[in-house]
């Protein structure tokens, strides 16, 4: 299966897929199971520069790693993050759509953007191949060029893939619940609010922005004010001829 030995790297080609063993303090249950990372692209218009190279991450269900393409294919794609439709829905990369929000209201997010690796991960992980990266259905694609939700990084590795498939893929997380999820999508709802009523005022206030700091009591003059302090010390006069 193994083509060649290849080194996890941010040179590395869409589509060169790695498997690193679990190895973690926080989450010892794990331990044994793999990451399979996937080194991936949205599309053109992503920025594809030394600081945001994507992959996407699966977890192995047992402590074998895929000697195939079919097993590579049933495992699930770990979740990076959860978002609120109404706060994404200006930001849908361009030919891409809205995904279609889950039974919670949701949409979701699989990239992981790679920063660094210890030296002994990297070392460790196992070159799988190349294959044809098979993206997520449903995906949301954001346009702000940068794919990656969550961080691959020594500091947070593999603690923080974790963290997002207990959050997201287990739904051990307050947003899937009742309470939780209501006050998320009430909150996520006021800062959409908020947002657009900032857009309407800057709209008003292009070309007037210095009436604009007026009316809110915000002085812009660059003239210098006349100090105002009063000095209430002894003569200077007087205190000479005492000298003297």
């Amino acid at each position: 299966m193994v083509a060649k030995n290849k080194r996890l790297s941010k040179k590395c080609d869409i589509g060169d897929t790695f498997a690193i063993e679990i190895k973690s303090d926080k989450y010892p249950e794990y331990n044994g199971k793999y990451l399979i990372l996937t080194k991936s692209k949205y599309g053109d218009f992503v920025w594809d520069i030394k600081e945001r190279i994507s992959f996407y991450i699966k977890l192995t269900k047992t402590k074998e790693i895929p000697k195939t393409q079919e097993e590579l294919d049933k495992l699930e794609y770990v979740i990076s993050s959860a978002k609120a439709p109404v706060l994404e829905e200006r930001y849908v990369a361009p030919g891409y759509e809205m995904p279609i929000p889950d039974q919670y209201g949701l949409i979701y997010s699989y990239s992981f953007s790679y920063m660094n690796l210890s030296r002994e991960t990297i070392n460790s992980a196992c070159y799988l191949g190349n294959y044809p990266v098979k993206y997520p259905q449903n995906e949301y694609i954001s346009s702000t060029g940068f794919r990656g939700e969550g961080r691959i990084n020594k500091w947070t590795f593999p603690d923080e893939i974790i963290d997002c498939y207990n959050l997201y893929n287990l739904k051990q997380n307050d947003l899937y619940t009742k309470e939780g999820n209501e006050l998320f999508h009430q909150r996520s709802q006021s800062e959409a609010q908020f947002y657009k009523e900032m857009l309407e005022r800057e709209k008003l206030i292009f070309g007037h922005e210095e009436e604009y700091l007026a009316w809110m009591g915000i002085n812009t003059s660059q003239e210098e004010e006349e100090d105002s302090l009063t000095y209430v010390g002894p003569d200077k006069d007087e205190g000479i001829k005492k000298k003297t």
